[in-house]
């Protein structure tokens, strides 16, 4: 190993690649609490999900289909991720109450109410930054939450570039 190590690699490494909380990593980073501002949250049919979604939550038995757009800020408001989640609602109805009675990031809720479940990773990259009318690129990951054995979330989380460094190529 390399004595002279790349710390903000190694963050954006370990971020990208957990398949833990990673509100509990961000925090931790931050030395700050991350509170969640939901943005937008609706339902729609499944034919109007992305094809990669309705391929990964395997969504040809679902009626509907819950998107969730939401932020982790910290106390002064500014953005540290932005999140997008499509929920297979009625695979996980007790989940989805406490999701609508507890603004609460999604993982910490998934923990607090011991769904039993695990995540898969789909990958990592660089994408454009939403909202921001110059191109602003930054890291993110995305994974699918299990509900025993059937996939229940897909979960694309995208930093801020200020704190979550690009992934080296």
């Amino acid at each position: 190993m390399e004595a002279n190590l790349n710390m903000s690699a190694a963050v954006t490494r370990m971020l990208l690649n957990s398949d833990g909380s990673t509100t509990q990593l961000l925090e931790s980073l931050l030395d700050t609490p991350l509170s969640v501002r939901v943005q937008m949250e609706q339902c729609c049919p499944p034919d109007k999900a992305p094809p990669l979604i309705q391929k990964v939550l395997e969504l040809k038995d679902e009626r509907t289909v819950m998107l969730r757009r939401s932020m982790l800020v910290t106390a002064s408001e500014e953005w540290i991720s932005q999140n997008v989640v499509w929920i297979c609602h009625m695979r996980c109805p007790a989940f989805v109450d406490r999701l609508h009675e507890e603004e609460k990031p999604i993982g910490k809720l998934w923990s607090e109410g011991r769904f039993s479940g695990f995540r898969k990773g789909l990958g990592s990259g660089v994408r454009q930054v939403e909202g921001h009318s110059c191109a602003v690129l930054a890291s993110f990951k995305h994974y699918l939450i299990y509900l025993e054995q059937s996939p229940v979330m897909y979960v694309r989380e995208t930093f801020n570039p200020k704190y979550v460094a690009l992934p080296e190529l």
